[in-house]
């Protein structure tokens, strides 16, 4: 059974916003933060396909991002144009919008 995906675009935050002190890499299927949608539940992803350098804090990209607990989890607040926080444990490290 092949996994479904959304593709999104994310921007990080600096250390000094708050955000993450080292880059994160979106291609390789290491990098799983969660994904809130207005406040909404934390929704879990594996991140992928995105640029093979790591993506540094401050800089955004595009990836996509693998539902890797669908059916049992409700991914339908993740529509095209969504807007949603990226989040690592409570901490709020980026933003990013659904693109398809």
């Amino acid at each position: 059974m092949q996994q479904k995906t959304v593709t999104v675009q994310i921007r990080f935050k600096t250390e000094a916003d708050g955000g993450r002190a080292m880059a994160a890499s979106l291609c390789s299927g290491t990098y799983r933060p969660h994904f809130r949608v207005s406040g909404g539940e934390y929704l879990g992803f594996v991140l992928c396909n995105g640029p093979a350098d790591a993506v540094a804090p401050g800089a955004s990209a595009c990836a996509d991002a693998v539902l890797i607990y669908e059916p049992d989890v409700d991914y339908s607040a993740l529509t095209r144009g969504v807007e949603f926080n990226v989040l690592e444990g409570r901490q709020v490290v980026g933003t990013g919008k659904v693109l398809s």
